[in-house]
């Protein structure tokens, strides 16, 4: 029996280099491996890889899931039974496609016999429906942010036509820079104003109303009923993907926590007097020469002084643009004092910066702290987070981590000892090579007379070979256990009844659950 593999790849993962095979093009030493197991089980495999952006974007895998949904529901009109086996976050995607496929398009997966995800980070999400961030996301669209703006330049055109000085002001500064009357920059801005409206707040209201923040319990168990008795997630207790999002999900940054207000009002203190010494002395440099001449003051100088003074003070009046055969007018009185002015000022906040050192330190550190710098770190700990969940959507937001979907009650323990073990020797073996490799780069950096490119150097040894997340299809046994396990869900696929009893009626009492990525 002719069957379909769709296998689609993870983050970072499309292939820019023709020349090398991935685990999920055809020819890789995983597909030949992948298509004899099949073959035992009296299927001809074809494969079909989905190809997406692979960026770390919750809006791209939503945007790939969707298409795949549409790639699902072909291979549902050709007849022909299809496998799914996704790598990292393509999990994500089939997953996204599953549900697509299964509450929105209202497909039954008859041809589907296998999903298969490894290594797959499974977001769980809660929809932010009243949240400050979803508020700011939808009024800070360029779109709604230009109407907001027109409206608001409406309404002062508007009330400065009813004040006595509109005349005499308004009308002098539009015909000054716009080169039109009022009236006219009234009706432009609301011509621009409804086209704005008319162009985007169609796309603004689809979005909003069709979004759906959270799966029914029907649709939850619709998607079990479908895929319960079809499903493997494999996965690494040491995967990298899976720890590290988890890791993040609690992640709490301390960067300006030990910050105090003190240390950083005594570190301006020398940049303020600086600035009073330079604009002193610039002062003085412009004043001495006319000082000297208009009080006749014998100055004795020897001819290299009073050379480099007077260098110094062109120069100086060339900067400035003053002419120094007027230095007694009234323009470089008024430089000198406005200098002066200057170095005052700035010497003044040199004191009140020591000041405010000595006040902060024994004061207001601890209450600064808490109320400026430990928010900045919260602050930076949200964005770090966001970042590596790939959150770029305003519809939810990032609430846990798993190996399988939050709503799937159905165990999917870690891969077997056995697996487990033989993936961390390779990977233990493949770090300790690459830093091996690493230390005797900075060793000849050491040594080497001329200049080298070390971090270069160091990114040429870098392979990720030494990461189990993405070393489980270079191995034979997980490739075999893997291949075992769609044979055996092929199997029972086959002899189910999807409708209702069978494998595939476990987990009825479903409840309802945060939804995954519907956007």
């Amino acid at each position: 029996m002719k069957t379909i593999v769709v296998t689609v790849h993870g983050t970072g993962d499309p292939n820019a280099n023709p020349q090398l095979v991935k685990w999920w093009q055809s020819g890789s030493a995983f597909l030949e491996h992948f298509i004899q197991g099949l073959s035992l089980s009296g299927w001809m495999a074809t494969v079909e890889p989905f190809v997406w952006s692979g960026r770390n974007s919750e809006h791209d895998r939503r945007a790939a899931g969707r298409t795949l949904a549409s790639h699902i529901q072909a291979l549902e009109i050709s007849g022909l039974p299809y496998h799914l086996v996704g790598h990292s976050h393509g999990g994500s995607v089939i997953e996204e496609a599953l549900i697509f496929a299964i509450t929105r398009m209202k497909l039954e997966p008859n041809g589907l016999k296998s999903v298969t995800t490894v290594g797959t980070p499974f977001i769980e999400s809660r929809p932010k429906l009243f949240s400050a961030n979803r508020l700011a996301a939808a009024l800070l669209k360029p779109y709604w942010l230009t109407a907001l703006l027109l409206t608001f330049s409406s309404l002062l055109v508007g009330l400065a036509q009813s004040g006595n000085h509109f005349k005499s002001v308004f009308y002098s500064y539009s015909t000054v820079f716009l080169g039109v009357p009022p009236s006219i920059v009234v009706q432009v801005l609301a011509v621009f104003f409804v086209l704005t409206m008319a162009l985007f707040s169609p796309r603004y209201i689809y979005f909003a109303v069709t979004e759906r923040w959270r799966l029914s319990g029907n649709e939850v168990h619709r998607i079990q009923m479908a895929t319960a008795c079809l499903r493997q997630h494999l996965w690494h207790r040491d995967d990298e993907a899976i720890s590290g999002l988890s890791a993040a999900a609690k992640l709490r940054l301390r960067i300006f926590s030990d910050s105090k207000a003190s240390t950083i009002a005594r570190a301006l203190t020398p940049f303020a007097g600086l600035l009073a010494f330079i604009f002193f002395l610039s002062a003085g440099m412009i004043s001495l020469p006319g000082v000297a001449t208009s009080l006749s003051l014998p100055i004795d100088w020897s001819s290299t002084a009073q050379s480099l003074v007077l260098l110094g003070c062109n120069w100086t009046f060339h900067v400035l643009g003053i002419n120094p055969e007027n230095v007694n007018e009234e323009s470089s009185v008024a430089v000198v004092s406005a200098l002066a002015s200057l170095g005052w000022a700035f010497l003044l906040v040199a004191a009140m910066l020591q000041l405010i050192a000595l006040l902060f330190r024994f004061a207001l550190d601890l209450p600064i702290r808490y109320t400026i710098f430990r928010p900045l770190d919260r602050l930076i700990s949200l964005r770090v987070k966001r970042n590596a969940f790939g959150e770029d959507t305003a519809t939810d937001k990032a609430v846990g981590l798993g190996h399988k979907p939050p709503y799937i009650e159905e165990a999917h323990p870690a891969l077997p000892d056995e697996i487990s073990r033989i993936l961390t020797e390779r990977v233990n073996a493949g770090s300790a090579a690459t830093m091996a490799k690493i230390r005797s780069t900075l060793g000849a950096a050491l040594y080497s007379p001329d200049e080298i490119d070390i971090i270069g150097s160091v990114q040429s040894e870098l392979t990720w070979s030494e990461l189990i997340h993405t070393s489980y299809f270079d191995c034979p046994e997980f490739v075999a256990h893997l291949v075992d396990g769609v044979r055996a869900l092929g199997a029972m696929s086959s002899g189910a009844s999807r409708g209702g009893g069978g494998p595939c009626s476990a987990g009825q009492s479903l409840r309802t659950s945060p939804r995954q990525g519907m956007e």
